[in-house]
């Protein structure tokens, strides 16, 4: 199935005030074709959850495409503190969770996730050779597009993570996503004498025809890819959000 997409030019707002910031969010849904520049990991789960619990809850209709099975065996890959994947619990399935946050992986252990690991996608394959080929799916809400350093690594890092069948459902920033920062942040960096904002923009935000040809690439038939406008409001302000 080819991937769909849709798209909406982004107005030039880096001047606005307002909260609420335009935001591009890629949903992926496939199966494998067989059936630095890094932010630091000290995340506060406190702050997140003042500033970000949206993102949770932005995030909890992917789960219908998931479609979780009792007694299924999946991975939740940048999990954060858990509150999705205790949603991915509830279904009965064997939810094993990874986030390259300790704070965060603190967070999600209090929140009674049990199987939780303080791994960075891009290291899966070093840190858990045993997990090759042990789960029905993979799960990621949000995360992804803090995996900058080698994009095409994590893919095949959760590629190599599934069964044979097995299936990769994700949510993450697009291309054009959080724009008017960008362009703020860039602008800023530029007024100082900085003029390499590419290798310091800490986000990856591909289009989803450039998703699309990283996963088919790396062994994925891709069942759909949506690019989805998603104006969000931010609880407090855009210093909390990005703090």
């Amino acid at each position: 199935m080819k991937p769909l997409l849709t798209r909406e030019r982004f107005p030039n707002s880096r001047h606005s005030k307002s909260k609420v910031y335009r935001s591009a969010s890629l949903c992926i849904v496939l199966m494998p074709s067989d059936f630095t520049g890094e932010r630091s990991n000290e995340w506060s789960s406190s702050q997140y959850q003042t500033h970000a619990g949206f993102v949770p809850r932005l995030g909890a209709p992917l789960l219908k495409d998931l479609s979780p099975q009792k007694g299924e065996r999946i991975l939740d890959l940048g999990c954060g503190d858990g509150v999705l994947t205790l949603q991915l619990q509830s279904s009965g399935a064997s939810v094993t969770a990874v986030d390259a946050s300790e704070p965060m992986i603190h967070a999600a252990r209090d929140n009674g996730i049990t199987d939780a690991h303080v791994i960075d996608g891009h290291r899966l394959d070093e840190k858990m050779p045993e997990w090759e080929g042990a789960f029905d799916a993979v799960f990621s809400n949000a995360a992804l597009h803090w995996m900058k350093s080698d994009p095409a690594k994590v893919v095949r890092n959760v590629r190599g993570l599934l069964k044979k069948g097995g299936r990769f459902v994700a949510e993450f920033g697009g291309h054009a996503n959080i724009q008017c920062i960008v362009d703020a942040l860039k602008e800023a960096l530029a007024a100082r004498g900085h003029s390499d904002f590419d290798s310091r923009h800490p986000w990856f935000f591909p289009t989803a025809e450039e998703y699309t040809a990283l996963l088919e690439a790396n062994g994925f038939e891709v069942r759909s890819c949506v690019l989805i406008d998603r104006p969000t409001p931010l609880p407090t302000d855009v210093a909390g959000w990005y703090g």
